[in-house]
């Protein structure tokens, strides 16, 4: 664990991580969920934390966070938009708690280890994603959740995704 040195470096790296997210979903790289094209993490830790009322104040980020994940603080966001697709649609204010969420996807060398150790399934290759350093593509949902079991955390939720995709000011 590393300290973070101050509010400020950490959003730094929310934006950071944020933009990312942002460019490859604009580039059509990335697809949520259903087919899991690129695996975000989420630490274990924040799944075992209880829900909080929606009137309750999200906790502070930890004075630590692991190296290569960034805190995404937690509070009121609208979700969706109002010229979006159908599924997008109505917009509405939520509230979800600070987690944790990795900075960079999940990649072919990683998942393949996975693989080799006989916990995960072999997806189909996916053409010109298949060097080991590139994001793992082509799993499906159950299989990047399983993944995450395997290394101790999770996939983040819909209202996670998209509250670490608007950025540390998107509130």
């Amino acid at each position: 664990l590393h300290p973070l040195p101050n509010a400020a470096a950490n959003n730094a790296r929310v934006y950071s991580a944020a933009m990312l997210l942002r460019e490859r979903a604009r580039r059509g790289l990335l697809l949520l969920l259903a087919t899991s094209l690129a695996v975000y993490l989420v630490t274990a830790a924040a799944a075992q934390q209880p829900a909080r009322a929606p009137e309750t104040a999200a906790r502070p980020c930890p004075a630590a966070v692991p190296d290569g994940m960034a805190c995404v603080g937690g509070g009121r966001f609208v979700r969706g938009a109002l010229d979006g697709l159908p599924d997008e649609r109505p917009t509405a204010t939520v509230f979800v708690d600070t987690f944790l969420m990795n900075m960079h996807e999940v990649t072919n060398a990683q998942y393949d280890r996975c693989i080799e150790a006989g916990y995960c399934n072999r997806p189909i290759p996916f053409r010109g994603y298949m060097r080991p350093r590139q994001p793992k593509v082509g799993v499906s949902w159950y299989d990047a959740a399983a993944y995450c079991a395997v290394v101790g955390e999770r996939l983040p939720t819909e209202m996670e995704f998209e509250r670490a995709a608007g950025g540390p000011n998107a509130t």
